[in-house]
């Protein structure tokens, strides 16, 4: 009985382990499979300055690595809550590895683009769609020095056509809510100022007391409309950008709520909506003291 019982319990030890064997072969097979799925590679060749940029639609970039000389390389870094663009160049020839690694709760897309530098011209490489989770995409890059300024192609209406991509290349840094506000604000104040100044100026021609607006006094008065278009909308942005972190971390150390809200915060954002209103600020001061062009008996 008892050598009986040894070997049902020897039988069922050997069961047992042949099954931990191959459930854990299958779970790595099923993991390799995974890992290929879900990894993307591409060899991109690009010159001296120019600039290579993935991009997201959500703030989906969330971990980097990169392997070459960095010390010659420009790149930016995803936040704590992650990143929406990654932009990289180089000022010398060099190899580099890129790992990007990108997680969202909901389906997003990846955009990978090189920008050159001596020609404006954008390329578009094959782009990528997740419904949701983790992605991961290497980059293998190979930084080449400039063609001879002889051997590059010249082709008219290059300059133009740089103009243009830059153009795009900066609206594109702003957020499509800051975009939004910009407008709305932006046609309210230019139909109240245009609305205000034809009234005033019809008041002074009929009222001979008050002297008529001249090209100088409408320069100055719409300097001063703009100002203080730029104070409103950044007074706004700032609002809300400090309003959500504010919230969200409220939520999160006083109540332990975890919200997946994106990130409204952009430094660039309210640095160069600053910058513009400081522009707009100085230039009316000087209409006004050194010009004296502010009308008189101006509200």
């Amino acid at each position: 009985m008892v050598k009986t019982g040894l070997k049902t319990a020897m039988r069922l030890a050997q069961l047992i382990i042949a099954s931990l064997v191959i459930t854990l072969f299958i779970s790595l097979m099923l993991s390799n499979f995974s890992n290929a799925a879900i990894n993307a590679e591409s060899k991109i060749t690009l010159y001296v300055d120019d600039k290579l940029r993935v991009s997201s639609d959500k703030p989906s970039i969330q971990r980097l690595k990169i392997s070459g000389n960095l010390t010659t390389a420009n790149y930016t870094s995803p936040t704590e809550n992650g990143a929406g663009i990654f932009d990289f160049s180089s000022t010398q020839p060099n190899q580099y590895v890129i790992e990007l690694i990108f997680f969202y709760p909901d389906g997003y897309s990846i955009f990978i683009q090189v920008f050159e530098y001596a020609t404006g011209r954008v390329t578009n490489y094959p782009s990528y769609f997740v419904s949701q989770g983790n992605f991961t995409v290497v980059l293998q890059l190979n930084v080449e020095k400039q063609a001879p300024v002889g051997a590059m192609r010249i082709e008219t209406g290059s300059l133009f056509r740089g103009l243009i991509s830059w153009a795009t290349e900066f609206g594109n840094s702003f957020p499509t809510w800051v975009k939004i506000l910009y407008v709305i604000l932006g046609v309210q104040f230019l139909l109240v100022g245009h609305k205000w100044m034809s009234y005033e100026s019809y008041r002074r021609k009929s009222e001979s007391s008050l002297p008529v607006f001249d090209r100088g006094n409408k320069m100055y008065l719409w300097t001063n409309i703009l100002c203080k278009f730029q104070l409103t909308v950044f007074t706004a942005t700032a609002i809300l950008m400090v309003g959500q972190v504010f919230l969200v971390y409220l939520l999160r150390y006083m109540f332990l709520i975890t919200l997946n809200l994106v990130s409204l915060w952009d430094l660039f954002v309210l640095g160069f909506m600053a910058g513009m209103t400081a522009i707009a600020y100085v230039t009316r001061t000087i209409l006004e003291r050194y010009f004296d062009l502010k009308p008189i008996d101006e509200d």
